[in-house]
Formats: structure tokens, sequence, C-alpha cells
């Protein structure tokens, strides 16, 4: 076992934690009201939340007393914190604490450090070509059979696609019954974070929550079961790495360390990819002259079917402009979720130790402060031309930021950009006829809640 898990420390009891922040503004919103509000409508509960009590407010959300924290400099304190004060694992223990136990999001301090130094060569910017030339062959033929059928759910689509990539790169996993069962059970696991109702044992077994558990030990056996065989025979997969993987003492993962890694790797692989996939693809469908700009810079035949290397995915600038822009409109993950060790100062308010803190990337991402004109598609944002010195270095931060920024930040944009060049050399499209694909929704990914049903014309 290479480390402890890590220890937020207790949570202060109820009553004097929310007296302790008596002098903040409130939110607005009842006990229970609030979490409503939130899944529903996150944009519109933030806009009226900074509207009624500003960038720092309380509130009583999953039944404990929060610092809601709505600016990018509050976002910059918290997340930059390099103390020791601020800790991941006391944010997100009652969200997540019992569906990605012990995950690098559950870890803090050296703890967190010695586990992400282990898993990151699998991850960096010098193992992507690797993953590239792996993911390409793939992904183009998965592209031409949409072409081919000519209508269909990319929402559902980028599902498959997406879990079909990152069970080959992160597990070396093909075997397609295995992967529509893993499907299954992440699409229940994703889902009860969000669950407001968690009872405890025996009567969360039918609930949304129970399922949610029941899916991750499902998940958990499909990994302990082939253990064994990666040490014997590993493959060049990250799952193999981390079975066989021993630090410079001679110490390896257990085997309970690889499950809790890789349920929470191999999840945020495939869901977070999809939502930027999906936000991205309903953006250029609404917005065709960005499709048509996108192709140009993409060239002309045979050239532009080619399967790109890294070099050549990172030149399209249009591009990368397109996927950042979804990023800031539809962060995949909206909230971070943090504890406060220790008394800080956060955009002028007190905050005690203790308090646990919701900081909302989304409302950053969208302030006119930052970006006129927020929630237009404006990819020329990020063009160099348009560097704006005075926006805040922390008002685009989808991936997060500090000692937790996103491991998979690059490989994550990297798949985005492979399937949209894909998509663009291949096709065109648009919403069909009668799609209520427009809505979006952010509770407990960004989603459209009616799929993202188009007409693809081949090109």
């Amino acid at each position: 076992m290479l480390s402890n898990r890590s220890n937020p420390g207790p949570a202060p009891a109820f009553h004097s934690s929310w007296r302790a922040l008596s002098h903040l503004p409130h939110c607005g919103y009842a006990p229970l009201h609030v979490d409503i509000a939130l899944l529903r409508d996150t944009l519109g509960f933030a806009r009226r939340v900074q509207q009624r009590a500003g960038p720092v407010s309380r509130a009583i959300l999953v039944g404990r007393p929060q610092a809601l924290l709505m600016s990018a400099d509050a976002l910059e304190t918290v997340l930059m914190d390099t103390s020791g004060r601020v800790s991941a694992a006391g944010g997100w223990a009652p969200f997540l604490g019992e569906l990605f136990p012990r995950g690098l999001i559950m870890r803090d301090g050296e703890d967190h450090r010695v586990h992400r130094r282990r898993i990151l060569p699998a991850l960096r910017r010098d193992a992507l070509d690797q993953h590239l030339a792996r993911m390409a062959p793939r992904v183009d033929a998965a592209v031409q059979s949409w072409v081919q059928a000519g209508q269909l759910d990319l929402h559902d689509a980028f599902r498959r696609l997406t879990l079909n990539l990152a069970s080959d790169v992160f597990l070396g996993v093909r075997e397609t019954a295995d992967i529509e069962a893993a499907h299954h059970d992440f699409v229940q696991l994703v889902d009860a974070s969000a669950a407001i109702l968690r009872l405890p044992e025996p009567w969360r077994r039918h609930t949304r929550y129970g399922r949610g558990l029941a899916a991750r030990a499902r998940l958990g056996a499909f990994l302990r079961e082939r253990i064994a065989a990666r040490r014997a025979d590993p493959g060049g997969d990250l799952f193999s790495q981390l079975c066989v993987l021993s630090d410079e003492d001679g110490l390896a993962f257990s085997d309970e360390e690889i499950v809790d890694h890789m349920i929470f790797l191999w999840m945020a692989a495939h869901d977070t990819t999809r939502s930027a996939l999906t936000t991205a693809t309903r953006a250029l469908a609404l917005d065709i002259s960005w499709q048509s700009r996108l192709r140009e810079e993409l060239g002309t035949g045979a050239a532009a079917r080619a399967l790109p290397d890294l070099e050549a995915l990172n030149a399209l600038a249009g591009l990368g402009w397109v996927v950042k822009e979804a990023l800031r409109l539809f962060p995949p993950i909206p909230t971070l979720a943090r504890q406060l060790r220790a008394d800080m100062q956060v955009d002028g308010q007190r905050l005690p130790g203790g308090t646990v803190v919701t900081l909302f990337l989304l409302a950053v991402q969208r302030d006119p402060r930052w970006w006129p004109d927020p929630d237009r598609f404006d990819p020329e944002r990020f063009a160099p031309q348009r560097a704006d010195p005075q926006r805040h270095r922390h008002a685009w931060v989808p991936f997060g930021g500090g000692a937790h920024m996103c491991l998979g930040q690059h490989f994550a944009q990297m798949q985005a950009r492979l399937v949209l060049r894909s998509l663009l050399a291949r096709g065109r499209w648009g919403l069909a006829p009668g799609s209520a694909a427009a809505r979006m929704a952010f509770a407990p990914i960004a989603h459209p809640p009616a799929g993202l049903p188009v007409l693809l014309q081949s090109v």
C-alpha cells in the first residue's frame, strides 16, 4: 500500500457551523429548496444568488451549512491554496464519499501527491501520441457509421464511443458485453451523486443512491477479477500500469487502491469528455457558419480525412477555440466542493475553519465582467488577437485548479478535438426537426436532457 487515506478532520456540528456563517448574506433559498433549485436550473440559481447576496453567501445544501463562492477571486483563493488549509476530501465527502472512496478526489496533502504522481505518467503530454494512435482508427470508423446512419442521437453515440475508448486505453478491455454492462453501472453511479435522499441500510437499497452504490460494487468486482491476470501479463493500458507499479521503496498499490483509482478515472475519462463533445457539437449545430469555418481550416480531400498525429491536431487553432468555448459555456462539472481546515479570508469575507464551500465554476465562466455577452457562443474569445490582459486567470477553470486540477485535461481535450475533427471531415450536421436539444441541464453533469438528435450528411 503506497499511503493511507486522507483524513479531512471532523465536520463541525450543524448549529455551530451555521452560526459561524451568520455574518454572510443568505442565498435566499430555504433548506431543501436550495438543493432542488440548484439541480433544476444551476445557471439560473447561481445568477439569482449572485444578484441577491453577492459573490459569497451562505446556504444549507445537502443538509450541511455551506458558503457559496461565485467569483474568480474566491476560486483562486481556494483552489490555489498551498498552506494545507483547504481539503478536497472534506468538501466532496457528503456527495461522493461512498461512491468514489479513496480516489484522487478524496485525498489531500502528501497522500494525494503520492498517488497523483504515480498515475500521472500515463496521462502526461508525452503519452498522448500513443493514446492518439490507438484511438484515431476507432474514432474514424465510428464517425463513418454515424454518417451512413444519417440521423442519430449524438449524445448517445458519444456515450458509446467515449466509453469504448476509455475502456480500451485505460483498461485494455474491448469486450462489448462488458463495456455495455459497465455503461449501465456508470449511469447509475453518476446519477447517484446528485441524489438528495440518502437513507441508511437497509432502506437505501431501492433508492437512486442505493442503486448507485450497487453499481459501484459491480464495477469493483469487475476490476478485482482481472488484477491478478494483469500483474502476470500486463499490457500498455493504465490498469496494467497500476497493477505492476511500485515506488522507490518497492511499495505497490493494493488491490483496493487499484479498484478505487480505476473506477474514478474510468468514469472521468468518458463521462466528462462525452459532455464536452455534446456541448461542442450542439453549439456547431446551432451555428453552421462555424462548421464551415472549421472545415476550411481542416482542408479538403484525402488530407482532411487522414488520421492525424498530435502535432496536426494541435495545429487546428479554430477547433481548439471551439472546444474551449464549449467548456466555458457548459463546464462538465459546474461546481466543486472543498472544506476549509482553518480560517481564511475569501473575497473580502472571513470564513471559519471547518466551513464547507461550493465553488461555482459555471457562474464565473458566465460572468460578464470577464466575458462580454457571456451566453453567446463566440469561440474567437480564445483567439490571440482577442486576448484580454484584464481577464482574471481563474475566469476559465473547467478543469479546476491547483493541486487537484484535472489529471486528464490534456487527454480530454485531445480526444474531443479528435472526434470533432473526424466529424467535420466526413459530415455536416444540424438539429433534427422538433428536437428539444436546445435545452441544457447541468446536474449531475452538463447534458441535454432530451439527447442530441441530429441529421448528419456526408461532405
